[in-house]
């Protein structure tokens, strides 16, 4: 792990993707200033499953829209986690979670427009209809970069936190 903090990136998809996070480069350079860390714009389009696996195991936080990408979520080294950003009327934190769970990686999500969790659970029990998941799923975001930052400053206190616990183990 790294002594200074977190290695922090974006895992982006291609605008053509309908499911990418358009202000990417913006959001990038908001972290960079708010939290005083450097973070890399990746895309995986055309990458591969080398390229995929290596990019995991050097980064520490990993922020990305919901899809396939994540599939390489368990390589993130111990105390790895990422951030799941969801369309605003699609949520499935369920998708990736079980995989991160399983592979012992934490889970942050950041949806638009849920403050409650009835919101999320209807939009859940709605897109079980395959029809509907697509539909609502291929959107491209514009995540507000305050709720971003806000996230990803929980995700480096975790990530310390999680550091010290295991070098005291």
């Amino acid at each position: 792990s790294n002594s200074t903090g977190p290695r922090v990136a974006i895992l982006n998809r291609k605008l053509y993707s309908k499911r990418s996070i358009i202000n990417a480069e913006t959001l990038s350079r908001h972290l960079e200033l708010e939290l005083s860390t450097n973070v890399q714009v990746e895309y995986f389009e055309g990458s591969d499953f080398a390229h995929q696996v290596e990019f995991f195991a050097n980064y520490d936080l990993v922020i990305s829209p919901h899809g396939a990408q994540l599939t390489g979520i368990p390589f993130l080294p111990s105390c790895g986690a990422f951030l799941e950003i969801f369309p605003a009327s699609y949520y499935n934190q369920v998708f990736f979670g079980s995989l991160a769970a399983a592979a012992g990686i934490r889970q942050y999500s950041l949806h638009p427009s849920h403050g409650d969790g009835e919101a999320a659970w209807k939009d859940l029990q709605e897109t079980r209809s395959t029809r509907i998941r697509r539909q609502r799923r291929q959107v491209n975001m514009c995540p507000e970069a305050a709720k971003l930052v806000e996230g990803v400053r929980t995700m480096i206190q975790d990530w310390h936190e999680c550091c010290r616990s295991t070098v005291s183990d």
